[in-house]
C-alpha cells in the first residue's frame, strides 16, 4: 500500500485528494508519512472483511466529489487522474479506468465482455487467459465490465448503485457492479492511452480457499437476475 500511495504522490502532481487506507485485521498497511499534504484516513478492521465490504465502508468515509476504487498492488506509472476526470466531466462515460499492464509492460485482461460459465471454465481449468487483440491509438474502449483494480466515478454514482454487492467475496464484485451500472444506463470507458501497473496474484489457482470463494461468487453471479438482464443488453 505504501508503494501505491508514494507512486500517486510522485506522478499526480497537484492532486487534491483524500486517501482512505484499510488495514484488514493486521495486514500492516501503514501509509507513508509524506503524502504531499494530502489527507489520509486509516480504517483498521478488527476482523478481516471482504473486498466489497471494505470499499463500501471507505465510501461512507469519503468526502470528495469523486470516488476511486484502487487495488493496493497497483502502481502509478504516469499522471492519469486529470484525463480520466475529463472523460467523466465531458459526458463520455460514468465509470472510467486506465489500461492495466504488468511489470513487463504487457497489457492485462482488466476489461472484458460479459463472462459466461464456459469462459470461466476455460480460464480457470484450461488456463485459457487471453487478452483482446490490438487497440487503435486514441480509441476509447467501452467494455461490458472493468476489473476493480482501478475504477473511478462520481461518488454519488457509487452510492446510487448501492456500492459493491457484499454477498460476493473477492470475486465477481466488479463484474456485478459494472453490469448494474450498464443496466442503469451508465457508460464504461477504458482509456488505452493511460496506464497503471498491476501484477495479478491468481490466488484461486494456488489456494483452495480462494478457489472455493471464486466458484461460490461465480455461481451467485451466473444465477442472478443481474446476469440474466445483462445478457439482453
Amino acid at each position: 500500500m505504501g508503494r501505491l500511495l508514494s507512486s500517486i504522490v510522485e506522478h499526480e502532481i497537484g492532486l487534491n485528494a483524500e486517501f482512505i487506507v484499510t488495514e484488514n485485521a493486521g495486514e500492516g498497511h501503514q501509509p507513508p508519512k509524506n503524502l504531499g499534504g494530502m489527507e489520509v484516513t486509516l480504517i483498521q478492521n478488527k476482523l478481516p472483511r471482504g473486498f466489497a465490504e471494505n470499499h463500501n465502508a471507505a465510501s461512507r468515509q469519503a468526502h470528495g466529489e469523486y470516488f476511486c476504487l484502487l487495488n493496493p498492488d497497483t502502481l502509478f506509472l504516469e499522471q492519469v487522474f486529470p484525463e480520466l476526470l475529463q472523460h467523466i466531466e465531458a459526458g463520455r462515460a460514468d465509470v472510467v479506468a486506465p489500461m492495466v499492464v504488468d511489470m513487463r509492460g504487457t497489457r492485462q485482461d482488466s476489461f472484458r465482455d460479459l463472462p459466461t460459465p464456459l469462459e470461466l471454465i476455460q480460464r480457470r481449468f484450461l488456463r485459457q487467459t487471453t487478452v483482446e487483440g490490438s487497440i487503435s491509438a486514441g480509441k476509447f474502449i467501452h467494455p461490458d465490465w472493468i476489473a476493480a483494480i482501478f475504477l473511478l466515478m462520481r461518488a454519488d454514482v457509487y452510492r446510487q448503485l448501492g456500492g459493491l454487492d457484499e454477498r460476493y467475496y473477492l470475486y465477481f464484485e466488479d463484474v456485478d457492479f459494472c453490469c448494474r451500472a450498464r443496466l442503469a444506463g451508465l457508460k464504461l470507458l477504458v482509456d488505452p492511452g493511460l496506464k497503471v501497473r498491476h501484477d495479478a496474484r491468481r490466488a484461486s489457482r494456488q489456494d483452495l480457499r480462494y478457489l472455493a470463494w471464486h466458484l461460490q461468487s461465480a455461481w451467485r453471479f451466473f444465477t442472478s437476475q443481474v446476469y440474466r438482464q445483462s445478457r439482453k443488453l
